[in-house]
């Protein structure tokens, strides 16, 4: 999705995320989005690069158990 102008549209994507997840957090950076953590027992980081025409979520780390 490209922001910087004002004819944004939404992209049906084929890739999932590489778990299901319900209640965790997002973040995009630069042309990346990183799914965090969630319910179920998901203690991960997932990243997409939206740039990447492939499209694919790819493990980034576990999360601290504390």
């Amino acid at each position: 999705m490209d922001t910087s102008t004002l004819n944004c549209t939404w992209q049906l994507m084929r890739q999932h995320l590489r778990r299901p997840r319900n209640g965790h957090s997002a973040a995009a950076i630069g042309s990346c989005i990183y799914a965090i953590g969630g319910s179920w027992e998901e203690k991960t980081v997932e990243r997409l690069d939206t740039s990447d025409p492939v499209g694919v979520w790819l493990f980034v780390a576990e999360m601290l158990n504390e």
